[in-house]
Order: structure tokens, then sequence, then C-alpha cells
């Protein structure tokens, strides 16, 4: 019978290993020795353990994981040579079998490869966890033969079908090689070997049980299993056996732990950093048996930046791999992807298009060594692109061929003293286009796709900076070993009908890959995710992210077996999972000497602590027998993000000499009366915003676009009576058609469409519940349409552009459109402005636009202000009627001496614009006035998005 011995958390079990190999200093060669670990990496360890028992060099044993183990048995003990197919070739098979099948999963649902892919991925890993729980076709039938869910009844034909399937083509799986291993472990002859010790196994399959059964039959081997207080294994009754020796007595050592609460991760890796600090400047050990522990991968890139740069490079390993989805080039290759994705007829979104373009990989695409003409060129592209808003989509020839591009790019490079013609300039961006975008246009299969994708990526290294990028080819060449693959699979030959299939076979087969980092594995301190710490043991470890939903992880949604019937079939149902957590969690925490665990926690419960850390400090309570309220240190750091008001900026006479030349508008007025800074950046240095190239309909668009449809409905009448009936011979709907297409092309798409009948509706609505009865109730002249004023009261030069102007009776009405549905942002609170207190004009003036327009008309015409009724018209409002019609005076209130009020508000503003001693000052409220500002970066205000104030 072979050996079991149970060890305690507290005992090494590299050591205990090492010490049942039987090593002696008369025979180095250890090659008739075989080691199984659940994972590779204890391998290194026990290599450097078994040198320094020795003191020599050595002919090491065979060390291997247990999937190794089995490939093993099955190749070199058996003689098997069947091929083992991965998941590329399992879903192929299983999306032909699927439509053979007469009752099958969502019956006509999965019939498309696009549809069915998804499915594919998990009915595969399910169907192999079947056969690793050595479930019987019959037993899985019997099962689900009375459940309600017809997916899971059928479940039994694939699995019956699918692996009779595989047996006709003579191909494996990993599961299979498991069974067949297991099926004949028997008659495998292992005598020759000196010792067989399998260690750190906990939760073993139904498949390694058998294995593992057999083997204990046998003399030469070893069991080693250590024993974690209060987390039951799986294998107890195994473990447990008569025979089984405990090595070891129950260790009565308690491990130094230490808690600390973070607001955020960056509050961890702060406090982190900061206990490495220390053990550097107290001169303590930093080598292999400290470890960094990351359960969340999120994690790994602020410890490298902020922890890991205390320590020399070779004072550290990286052992954690980072996942693929997360890189910058699985970033470029999805932005690339959704061009294709997105194209209609050959035409993509501009949006996508200048996505992909502006990419760093992209713009950074050298001509000959240098890198400037294709940066000139995308941004060139993107300003004319942002101009032009009917180019929402676009066809690569339509922008090869643009009519001002390369002209444009040619005289910005001219004048930057770079030589360069034209067709030098067009031929360029073609290349870009036809290594990158046209690549991808006409695959005809999934393997296509795939090599398409690695044509890209070669060309992006070999043509773009990308390559000089941290990491770049690392990750390029994980990406490329795995789309490598494809091309010759069963799934190679397949194709979607639909491109964004691809898009989803992207996502899919590269979501559970990770870059492995490279680096010496015993060397310096190690940076580890939880399942690399197996069978591993520590002086000091440092673990983050203690919360829920990582330790243990968050629970998965069932797809096809429910964890009932898991529960039946005897499979890994999620309480499993988080058992197997929390014994490799305590066996860390059991055996190492001091432990530091980081956690965090918010306020809204978005985030708390993991049970583990509430099941540690509870057991802490237990033995001192008192609640520890000190316990946990909350981790308090201070960034200085330089969050300082911006500093005024005084007036030159430089400034002032542009200041008496300048036209003001009510605009000019309203940006000063917010925010003097951004009047001096927008109309004394004249900076304007970057057009931006998007594919939504901002307020801004949806305004003009609603303007220039009632300038056409209205322009006919113009100084004429309007009557009831002047509207009913006007195609409405068709008016704002065509200011549809005229904005943005014949083919209106998506949020084009539903805007363009939402301000349909709203028109009509405008025309038959507001125009109409405002007609019949009193004679209506229109008198002027975005009718542009000018005037001057002596000293300074105005300027307006009124919507509307209209004669009702023998007063003059000024209408300004608004698309909103209230007036809180215009409207001026004449009870609480007082002309002689300064500081009541911000708060009480939501802007000064119908005021304006008041005093320009009036100068102009000599009109007296009360005869003149300003008000905003607005077209927001959920019901159309006349009260859309909102005055700047209310009925019953003084209006003129409101016109006075108003008129000497604008002429002290003007005054104080123009005062050498008075600074451009910063707005008063900074959360009002910066987020929406577009120089919020040039006064350092960008911190106050989002912020509250308090």
């Amino acid at each position: 019978m072979s050996t079991i011995n149970v060890i305690s958390p507290t005992e090494n079990l590299i050591d205990a290993v090492a010490g049942s190999l039987g090593l002696s200093c008369s025979s180095k060669d250890l090659s008739n020795r075989i080691v199984v670990f659940p994972g590779k990496r204890p391998s290194h360890f026990l290599r450097k353990k078994i040198g320094s028992m020795l003191g020599s060099s050595f002919i090491p044993p065979h060390m291997v994981s247990i999937d190794e183990f089995i490939d093993f048995l099955f190749r070199e003990k058996l003689g098997r040579t069947e091929r083992c197919i991965d998941q590329l070739d399992a879903i192929a098979m299983l999306f032909d079998l699927h439509r053979s099948i007469k009752e099958k999963i969502g019956n006509d649902q999965f019939v498309s490869f696009d549809r069915f892919m998804p499915l594919g991925w998990t009915l595969f890993g399910e169907l192999e966890e079947l056969v690793l729980a050595d479930v019987s076709i019959s037993k899985l039938h019997s099962l689900t033969a009375g459940l309600q869910y017809g997916s899971i009844q059928m479940l039994g034909n694939y699995y019956e079908q699918f692996y009779a399937l595989l047996k006709t083509q003579n191909v494996m799986t990993r599961a299979l090689q498991y069974k067949t291993v297991a099926e004949e472990i028997e008659h495998i002859d292992l005598s020759v070997y000196h010792s067989i010790v399998l260690a750190g196994f906990f939760a073993p399959t139904a498949m390694e049980k058998q294995i593992f059964s057999s083997l204990r039959t046998r003399e030469n081997t070893t069991f080693i299993y250590q024993r974690v207080e209060g987390v039951q294994s799986p294998m107890n009754a195994f473990w447990n056996n008569p025979k089984a020796q405990e090595s070891s007595p129950k260790s009565t050592s308690t491990p130094d732990i230490h808690f600390y609460q973070a607001s955020d991760t960056h509050g961890q890796v702060y406090a982190l950093s900061a206990l490495v600090q220390k053990q550097i400047s107290d001169n303590a050990t930093i080598d292999e048996h400290s470890a960094i522990v990351l359960p969340d991968a999120t994690a790994l890139f602020p410890v490298v930046h902020e922890t890991l740069p205390l320590l020399s490079e070779d004072r550290y390993n990286i052992a954690l791999g980072y996942p693929v989805v997360r890189t910058p080039v699985y970033g470029f290759l999805q932005t690339l992807v959704e061009v294709f994705v997105q194209t209609e007829d050959d035409a993509i979104p501009v949006s996508a298009y200048m996505k992909l373009m502006l990419h760093p990989y992209t713009k950074n695409i050298r001509a000959g060594t240098e890198t400037e003409l294709t940066r000139v060129l995308v941004h060139t592209m993107e300003e004319l692109l942002a101009r032009d808003r009917t180019a929402l989509f676009i066809t690569i020839d339509e922008i090869e061929h643009h009519p001002k591009l390369f002209d444009r790019v040619l005289q910005r490079l001219t004048d930057a003293g770079t030589t360069i013609t034209k067709d030098e300039i067009q031929n360029h961006l073609t290349e870009i286009h036809n290594n990158t975008i046209r690549i991808l246009q006409s695959i005809r299969s999934i393997g296509e796709f795939a090599q398409c994708c690695i044509d890209v990526l070669t060309y992006i290294f070999e043509h773009s900076t990308a390559s000089m990028h941290p990491l770049f080819r690392q990750y390029a060449e994980k990406i490329i070993s795995l789309l490598q693959t494809v091309p010759s699979s069963q799934l190679g030959s397949k194709a979607f009908e639909e491109p964004s299939g691809y898009l989803a076979f992207l996502k899919n087969y590269l979501g559970s890959a990770d870059v492995p980092f490279s680096g010496t594995p015993l060397q310096g301190m190690q940076v580890l995710g939880l399942l690399e710490t197996r069978n591993l043991q520590f002086d000091s470890v440092y673990v983050l992210d203690v919360n829920e939903n990582i330790l243990p992880p968050a629970r998965g949604t069932d797809m096809l077996l429910p964890q009932s019937l898991r529960t039946m079939l005897k499979m890994e149902t999620y309480r499993d999972r988080e058992t197997l957590v929390e014994y490799y969690f305590q066996l860390l925490i059991q055996g190492t000497r001091h432990v530091h665990l980081f956690f965090t926690e918010t306020a809204n419960g978005e985030r708390e602590r993991s049970r583990f850390i509430q099941k540690l400090i509870w057991q802490e309570e237990q033995h001192a027998r008192k609640i520890l309220d000190d316990r946990i240190a909350s981790v308090r750091y201070r960034v200085q993000l330089a969050n300082k008001t911006p500093k005024p900026i005084a007036k030159t006479n430089e400034m002032l000499n542009v200041l008496s030349s300048l036209e003001f508008s009510a605009t000019s007025l309203d940006t000063y009366l917010q925010c003097p800074l951004r009047f001096y950046y927008q109309y004394v240095l004249k900076l304007r915003e970057q057009d931006s190239v998007s594919d939504e309909i901002d307020q801004l668009d949806a305004g003009t676009i609603v303007h220039h449809i009632l300038k056409e409905l209205f322009e006919p009448f113009l100084n004429q009576l309007l009557h009831a009936d002047a509207f009913t011979s006007i195609d409405i709907d068709e008016v704002v058609r065509k200011e549809f297409q005229t904005q943005f092309g014949k083919e209106l798409r998506g949020a084009q469409q539903l805007m363009l009948m939402q301000v349909q509706r709203q028109i009509r609505q405008f025309i038959a519940k507001y125009q109409i009865p405002v007609s019949e109730t009193q004679p209506v002249t229109v008198t002027g349409i975005e009718q542009l004023l000018r005037a001057s009261d002596g000293r300074t030069l105005l300027l307006a552009k009124c919507d509307r102007i209209e004669q009702r009776g023998d007063r003059t009405y000024i209408l300004d459109y608004k698309i909103a549905g209230n007036d809180m942002f215009y409207k001026i609170d004449w009870n609480k402005l007082a002309v002689d207190d300064r500081a009541t004009w911000n708060s009480a003036i939501g802007s000064l636009q119908l005021p304006f327009y008041v005093r320009i008309y009036s100068l102009i015409t000599q009109t007296p202000p009360d005869k003149i009724i300003p008000a905003y018209l607005l077209l927001g409002k959920n019901v159309i009627d006349d009260s859309i019609e909102t005055p700047l005076v209310p009925e019953g209130e003084d209006r003129a001496g409101c016109y006075q009020t108003s008129t000497t508000i604008i002429e002290k503003l003007i005054e104080e614009i123009r005062n050498l001693e008075v600074p451009f000052e910063p707005a008063t409220t900074l959360s009002d006035a910066c987020p929406q500002c577009p120089f919020k970066a040039m006064c350092g205000t960008a911190w106050v998005q989002g912020w509250s104030g308090t």
C-alpha cells in the first residue's frame, strides 16, 4: 500500500516532498522518481530544495503538473497517439452535430453559427465537466428526464453523440484523456520508478479520484496532503485512511495578521508600498520567501508602477498572468474589428473610423523613418470630417479622394519645411487603409479573419512606433500565437453571417487567455495570483483585494446545468469553488508568519470586505475572548492633484486694445457673467474648442436644425399678416426631412432617424397648438427672421441675431427659440437682482440674451423698451400650447423698470470688462461653470468634473 502523509499548514510542503524522495549523497540521479503537483510552479522550489540538500548538481526527478502526468501516462505508458483537440475544433464539431440533431437546444434559435458560437463555448466546457465527473449517459438521461427545462433534457443527446463522434474521428479531448487513463490505470506498470509522490491536492475530480485510488495500492506511491482546520476536503475519506500518517502535530503557532482598509485599490497599493519601503529601510530580507498576492489582476499595473520600482529588477519576479483583453494590443484589434462590424454598404461611421485612425498605434505609422506625415494627416482629417456634419458615414474611397484633405496636409507639411508631394501623401493613406481596414473587407472564414488580424499586428509592429511601447511585443506575441491556431482548426473553415460574429469570436476566444510575464521564478519578491501560491510557503505575504466577489469570486450564472443538478451529478458547484478558494487562502495564511491583508470598503456598499476576513477576525476574537475594535488599520492618503482655483489674469494695454474694438453680443456677456476667465480665452485670445467627430446629435446640433426648419417655415410669410390657415399648404414633415438630409445626408440612420421623427412631431404640435391659436386671437405680422442687428450706443458696438421679430398690435415681440423644456437656465429673478450689488448678478441672472435684444432693438428703432416684449419659446416642453411662450418680465411686473435695470447692468458689465484694474477672475462657482467649459484643461479645473463641492 502507498503512504499517506497528512501535514499541517505550518509544515512546508516542498520540504515534505523532498524528504519523501529518499535522497542520498551517493545517488545524484533522481530521474526514476516522479513528483506530481496540481500546477507547475512548485517544481521550481522543489528543484532548489533538492539542490540545497544534496549540495551538488543532480539529475532531477520528473516534476510535472497533474495535466502533464496524465498526458505522460496516456502517451508514454499506454502508447496512445490520438490527437487531442482544443476548443476551436470542439465547437466546430459541436455545431455540425447541433445542426444534425432533430431535437436540439433552443429549437431553431441557434441554427446559424453566429447564434450558436456563444452557446458552443459553454456547451463544450460543461460536456467536459460531465466526463471528468464520471457521469454516465444513462444517469444524465434519468436525472434530466423529469425536468421542465427542455435544453437540459436534450443535453444527454449532445453528450452521447459528441463523444461518439470523437471516437469515429480518432481524436481526444482533455477530459477523455483523463477518462482513458482512469479506465486503464490498473494496467499501467509504474514499478520501475523508485517513488511517485502526489502532493498538494485538495478537490480532485471523479476521474482523478479513480486514478489516485489505483495508485494508493502501490508501494512506491506517496500522497502528501496539507490539512487546514475548518475547511473540509472532498476527499476526507481518502486522507483519513487508517494508514494515513500525521507527520506533524497540529500547529499551535498563530500567524501575525494585519488588516488594512482603503477607499480604493490605489489606497491599498499606497499602503503596500509604504510597508515594502519600511522593509527596505529596515534592511529586511526581501527574497522569494516574500510574496505579493493579487487575486484580481486589475491591481497588477498599479503594483508594477507604484510598488515594484522600490526594488531593483533583480529583486522581484512577476508570475501572474495579465488578461489579454485588458491589453492595449487587444484594444487596438477590437477598435479595428468594430470598424469592420459597423460598415454598411462600404460606408463606415466616421466616429468609428476616426477612433481607429487616432489610436496611438495607427497615427504613429511611419512614412519612411518618421511619423510626422501620419499625425498631420490624421489630425487634418479629423478637423475636416468634424466640420462636415453630413459625413456621418463615409467610404474609404471617399476619404482617399477627399477634395480638401491632401492639399491642406501638403500645405501644413510644406510650411513645416517638409518636402513631399500630394501623391505621396495620398499613397501613404492608401497603404494604411490597405493594411488595416481593407484587409478585413474580403474575409470569407474565421481562419481568414484570424490570419488578417495577425497580418495587421505584424504591419503595426514593423511600420509603427507601437513596438517601442512597453510590453507591446509581449502582448502581440501572445495574441498572435493564439490566432495562429485558428486557420488550421476545424473552426477555421466556418464563417459568420454577420460581421458582428467575428468581434464576438475575438472576445470569446481571447477572453480567457492571459499574458505571462517572463522572469526568474526563484528570484526576489514573488508577485502571484492566489492559485500560484498553491503548495508554497512564505515568510511574508501581502494580499490585495480581499473583497467579496474576488475572494471568493462572484458566482457565475448557470446556462445549461443548474446548481441543483450539478449537486446530484456530483459535479463542481459554486459552493465547491468557494471552498477550494477558501482552502488555498487559509493554507496561505496559516503557513505564513507575517500576513498583510488589504481590502476596500465603500459607504454605498458596492465593495465590502471578504467573508474570509470576517472569519479571521472572529477567530481572533474567540481566542482573545473580547471584541477587537482596533484590528483594522484605515489607509488615509492625500494625493496632490493641484486642485486649486485658477489665478486671475491681469489686464494689459494690449488686451484693452482688443476689448475697445470688440463687438459685444449677448453670448459674450453671458460668458463673462458666468466666468471672466472663459471670456478671456474665447474673446480676447480668440481660442475655440476643437471640433470632434461624433455620430451622436448633441443639443447644439438639434438647436441648429430646429432654427433652420422654423426659418424655412416662416420666411414665406415675412412682412405679411399671418393667417391661421397659412400653414395648411405646407408639408411640415417634408420640410423637416429636407433639413435633416441637408445636415446629415440622404441616408438617415439610427439616432438621426429617431431625432427626425421627434422633431417632426414637435414642429407639427408647435404650429397646431401654439402658432395657429396665437394667429387666431390677434393680428400677427412677422417682421424679422434670424435678423442680424448691429448698433452702437456711442461707445460700444453691439451685435445680435434675433430668431424672430413680430408685431402684435402696437407691441413688438422678440422671440427666441429654445429646445429646452423650461427656462430655469435663462430667466432673471428680478426680486433678487440689485443693480448696485454686484454679488447678486451671477445668482439672479440666467441669461442677458433677451434684455440685450431689447437694448439693441430699441437703439436701432427708437422703440420705447416698454413697448417691446421679449420671450422664450420653449419648444422642448412635453405639452405644446400657449404656455411655451415665457416672457422675460412676467405680466403685471414693472416692465420699464426691469428693462432699465438690465440695461444698466449691461453697461456696467461692459465697463467692468474694459476696466484695466479689474482682472479676469475665475468663475464664482466652479462646479457650475467648469465641467462643460472647453478651456478647463488650460485652467487646470478638469478635476471639477463630477465634484459635488462637499
